[in-house]
């Protein structure tokens, strides 16, 4: 029995299923290797991680608190 041959449109498809099917393997593999030279943080940097992560929330918190006193008397003048 012969083969049938493919038509020009599946066998794009094909090459492009192939070539997708790689691209997911080396990006599995990218993820592989990172998720492996990961590493717990130890005390000392998990310390300054969450101390920059305060300072970032309390300055947001601030800058926030401080629009919000300004605007309010601006708006009221503006309005009135």
């Amino acid at each position: 029995m012969s083969k049938r041959a493919e038509s020009p449109k599946e066998e794009a498809s094909s090459k492009g299923k192939a070539r997708n099917d790689n691209a997911v393997k080396k990006y599995v593999k990218r993820c592989t290797m990172l998720v492996r030279r990961c590493t717990k943080p130890d005390n000392k940097e998990y310390s300054k991680i969450a101390r920059s992560a305060g300072i970032g929330v309390v300055l947001l918190g601030t800058v926030g608190y401080a629009l919000k006193l300004v605007s309010i008397p601006l708006n009221n003048m503006l309005l009135s």
